[in-house]
């Protein structure tokens, strides 16, 4: 379950209406699984096949068949950065200029002084009010952070966050507890490191 978080305002992410299926490509056979082999087929001029070749096309149908090896399922508690590093609504966006560049973050979750999530800013957030306005680097946080936020909770199953997040377009998934307290954060590095921690995990469904 996601839910938009806007100035303390908790509401469901309602799922996308799915799309119309796109038309098969003509010429190309459905999928399914390969003949079975038969150990006394003939080439093209009637010979029964040498037994090397039967031993490859017989290795080669029963790999055909055998079934995909599933994919773990993995949670945001899992995945998710946390502890979160972060900063509150009345910090600067000097601070968070510095913030940036100390810490290498693409991301920077703001917090109230209950620590409580309230906004969000990227760090190309950050460098276009820089670069429009110098003397903005005294303002407060709470004049340019992003409000209305998608959310995520530690129950997120990954593959629908890495759809969501694809969907929506943002490149962090901000995890929350029940009383909207910020306790992790997914971003698309997190995504790539649970694919090279887990084996066998993929993003595909």
């Amino acid at each position: 379950m996601f839910f938009w978080i806007q100035e303390g305002v908790s509401n469901p992410r309602l799922p996308a209406i799915a799309s119309q299926a796109l038309p098969k490509i003509g010429g190309i056979a459905a999928s399914g699984s390969v003949k079975a082999f038969d150990e006394s087929a003939q080439d093209s001029s009637g010979s029964l096949l040498p037994n090397l070749q039967k031993e490859k096309a017989k290795k080669a149908y029963e790999e055909a068949n055998e079934e995909p090896a599933s994919s773990p399922i993995l949670f945001a508690h899992q995945v998710m950065t946390s502890p979160v590093e972060s900063l509150f609504t009345d910090s600067s966006l000097y601070e968070a200029r510095k913030f940036i560049l100390e810490k290498r973050f693409r991301h920077i979750p703001i917090v109230n002084t209950e620590g409580k999530l309230a906004g969000i800013l990227s760090d190309r957030d950050v460098w276009k009010m820089i670069s429009q306005d110098e003397t903005s680097l005294t303002k407060s946080l709470s004049s340019f952070m992003i409000k209305r936020l998608l959310t995520g909770t530690i129950q997120t199953e990954i593959r629908d966050a890495a759809k969501v997040m694809l969907e929506e377009r943002i490149g962090s998934l901000p995890i929350i507890g029940d009383d909207q307290s910020l306790i992790g954060i997914l971003t698309r590095t997190d995504l790539i490191r649970a694919i090279v921690r887990f084996p066998g995990f993929t993003l595909l469904a």
